[in-house]
């Protein structure tokens, strides 16, 4: 498993240790592992820094 892949898993487990009830977060090429996590897209914007050319919002319910 990634770095990344581990990240998200601990950030996940310490969201539920604070009793935390959603997460958001903003990706853009990252978008498909935030999906696999249930992560669920709720904005998108197109954008020249990006370097998936787009931006997008996310959020999940912990």
């Amino acid at each position: 498993m990634g770095i990344a892949k581990k990240l998200v898993e601990s950030i996940l487990q310490e969201a539920k240790r604070f009793g935390i009830d959603i997460i958001y977060l903003q990706a853009g090429s990252a978008a498909e592992m935030y999906r696999k996590f249930g992560f669920r897209e709720i904005d998108r914007r197109d954008t020249d820094t990006a370097a998936a050319g787009h931006e997008i919002l996310f959020c999940k319910d912990i």
